[in-house]
């Protein structure tokens, strides 16, 4: 009975809220040990880009097997395609760990936080697979690097590898609006035979039965909606980060 409660495909069933339990036991360790060993930002830049290496190729391997199943050809679904919001988040690593530019690498891993939290907290919550069973090693896949993303994101702040500021908010609201606008274009050119595609949820709502983010009103309003989320998100996790700004500014001005 425990066991078959375990393997609950379901949202929110057993197998569900364990996994919850387990991304918040990944989360807190992780900080924990980084914040012990203090690695530098480089080293953990590496770490992050190693385990999302192993999360991609555990994908590719899914979505390839997926089509063999279906078509009898060896070939990665566009469903496996990395072009999710939490998915690009590597490519940023990759880019803020490659530049030159101290001011590049900032704007790139302040984007990284200010996303890479959400898109790595909320897709525990509102679950994109099928399964979420311990049978199921994209579950496996799936939750262990939202885990580690939302690590990443939280401690390259906390530990004060990156200093945020308010015009952080303008930087990543710039970006964020550029990979909107382009999973639109991805979404409408991978779209065809019958088969649609869903990047950054730009198309369609991520799951059915969502109480804010769902097409009962159209997608014009869909997209609205969407949008506006975006940007309370992003207000919201920057405003901490604007007051001490303007409180620094009032007491020089004092001065």
């Amino acid at each position: 009975m425990q066991i078959n409660l375990l393997l609950t495909d379901g949202a929110y069933g057993g197998a569900h809220l364990l996994w919850i339990g387990i991304v918040f036991v990944i989360a807190v360790s992780g900080m924990v040990l980084i914040g012990k060993f203090k690695p530098s930002l480089k080293t953990l830049m590496i770490i992050m880009l190693c385990v999302s290496l192993v999360s991609e190729l555990m994908k590719y391997a899914y979505f390839i097997q997926m089509t063999y199943e279906e078509t009898g050809h060896y070939i990665l679904s566009k469903l496996g395609l990395p072009f999710q919001l939490c998915s690009i988040q590597p490519f940023f690593i990759l880019a803020a760990l490659l530049t030159k530019k101290e001011n590049v690498r900032h704007t790139l891993l302040a984007f990284v936080f200010a996303t890479g939290v959400f898109s790595g907290i909320l897709p525990v919550f509102i679950v994109t697979i099928s399964s979420c069973s311990f049978t199921s090693y994209l579950a496996y896949e799936y939750f262990i690097y939202h885990a580690c993303l939302l690590t990443f994101g939280l401690s390259i702040v906390v530990y004060k590898y990156v200093d945020i500021h308010a015009v952080d908010l303008g930087h990543t609201i710039l970006i964020l609006l550029a990979v909107f606008i382009g999973s639109i274009y991805m979404n409408s050119m991978l779209s065809t035979g019958g088969s649609y595609y869903n990047f950054c949820f730009t198309a369609d709502a991520p799951i059915d039965g969502l109480p804010y983010l769902n097409l009962n009103q159209g997608y014009v309003m869909y997209i609205i909606k969407y949008v506006l989320l975006a940007f309370t998100l992003e207000g919201l996790i920057h405003l901490p980060f604007i007051l001490k700004d303007i409180k620094a500014k009032n007491k020089l001005i004092k001065a």
